[in-house]
């Protein structure tokens, strides 16, 4: 009756610590790639957003001078 009880402790800690390392593994893995990568690609927008603003604003200049 004590080793069953044993077992059954053994698989519930071994249980947790897998879902403690995974968790930790996510944490891992935003920090090191994910943020980067979100970074870079809000930069990324902001400048694809800027020149489109900037290339709009010149076609209404030119636009205005036209007629």
């Amino acid at each position: 009756m004590a080793g069953n009880y044993s077992i059954k402790l053994w698989i519930k800690i071994n249980f947790f610590s897998f879902f403690q390392y995974s968790f930790l593994r996510s944490i891992f893995f935003y920090i090191y790639i994910g943020r980067p990568l979100l970074a870079e690609f809000i930069k990324e927008f902001k400048l694809k957003r800027l020149a489109s603003e900037k290339v709009i604003r010149l076609w209404v200049g030119v636009q205005s001078l036209i007629f």
